[in-house]
């Protein structure tokens, strides 16, 4: 029903479900001019912290199970992640080809997912942009709860990423 909408919000949307950043800024770039005549572009910029969250979830996800400590019991995700693997999967998602990004910086975009916790609706959004805002809330799935975009912690001694157990390491996903 409403075409110019659905162009605008449409790839971000996309992106941000499948973790791409790169996707993600280049369609927050092209609609700029439309998000900040809306007063939405800061806010909508708060969408690459969720896209940044998929694409470490899907790092997550390729780790793979650990090895069954007993005979016959239900298979556990791996849970110790080198930060090595999350800054290849950041480097390969934003696409970066100014060479390698260094552990500090990768650690520093760790912890601030793990620091950070959003909202469906932030009180500051204005009603008349909330309504704007509903493709996206639908695409990325939040809820009206607080929670952190990732739930663990870093041990920098060993250089590894170590997230939470039992469905509750990447909140409001399932995982």
């Amino acid at each position: 029903p409403y075409p110019r909408l659905r162009a605008l919000f449409t790839p971000l949307g996309r992106y941000i479900k499948s973790g791409d950043l790169a996707g993600f800024d280049a369609a927050l770039a092209a609609g700029e001019n439309e998000f900040v005549k809306r007063r939405i572009y800061l806010t909508l910029e708060r969408g690459r912290d969720i896209t940044l969250r998929n694409l470490l979830r899907k790092v997550f996800l390729a780790g793979g199970f650990e090895a069954a400590k007993e005979e016959g019991a239900a298979p556990v995700r791996r849970t110790r992640i080198p930060v090595a693997e999350f800054g290849a999967a950041i480097r390969l998602g934003s696409k970066t080809e100014e060479g390698r990004l260094e552990n500090d910086e990768v650690e520093c975009l760790l912890a601030n997912m793990i620091y950070k916790a959003h909202f469906a609706y932030p009180r500051t959004i204005p009603p008349s942009s909330r309504t704007v805002l509903t493709y996206l809330r639908e695409e990325t799935e939040a809820d009206d709860q607080e929670q952190n975009l990732m739930k663990g912690y870093i041990a920098r001694e060993r250089a590894i990423v170590v997230l939470s157990k039992g469905g509750t390491a990447f909140p409001g996903t399932g995982v």
